[in-house]
């Protein structure tokens, strides 16, 4: 049996855990929004080309620091992709975000849309590979499967997901994000 105890970052004691054999402790820095808003908003493709890519413009603010958080599934092998600083000749059509604080109305102040008119995809910041039936996105630290970017402000961010299979897919790209308090 190991005994663990557990501490908040002010030394504060919240109980112990009792577990049954031996168990690697991992310690992790969680750089979560913790004052400010959570968002998402997702889009789904059905019957992607072969080879075809599915973009999402995210465009942040001038004043708000984001979080984010990219989620993706394919019904075929597929490429995830993270660019920074796209160029676009046209934002593409705008994608409704939900705030899941249910008791607040306030919207999101960064900008989503599917199928932007991309010039230049920018530099590329993070990529992965969707193997076979469904996937997750490339992870910070190697433990999770939910990736987290702090973004810069008065950015362009291309998300791409890339059928890689020889047949058409359905896919879906899902974005959680935090806006620090103050972005309204």
């Amino acid at each position: 049996m190991v005994e663990v105890r557990l501490y908040d970052d002010v030394n504060e004691s919240h109980g112990t855990i009792t577990t049954g054999g031996s168990q690697k402790i991992i310690s992790k820095n969680d750089h979560r929004v913790a004052h400010g808003q959570l968002y998402s908003a997702t889009h789904i493709w059905y019957d992607n080309a072969a080879s075809a890519s599915s973009d999402i413009l995210f465009v942040t603010d001038t004043s708000c620091y984001v979080h984010l958080w990219i989620d993706a599934t394919a019904s075929g092998e597929a490429e995830l992709n993270l660019y920074e600083n796209a160029t676009t000749t046209n934002d593409g059509t705008e994608i409704t975000s939900y705030i899941h604080n249910r008791n607040n109305t306030s919207e999101a102040v960064s900008t989503i849309s599917y199928e932007p008119g991309v010039s230049s995809t920018g530099t590329s910041i993070a990529s992965t590979l969707i193997s076979g039936a469904s996937g997750k996105f490339i992870t910070s630290d190697g433990s999770t499967k939910i990736g987290e970017f702090v973004l810069a402000t008065d950015t362009k961010y291309l998300v791409r997901l890339t059928d890689k299979s020889a047949d058409t897919a359905d896919c879906a790209i899902s974005l959680v994000w935090g806006e620090s308090t103050g972005c309204e």
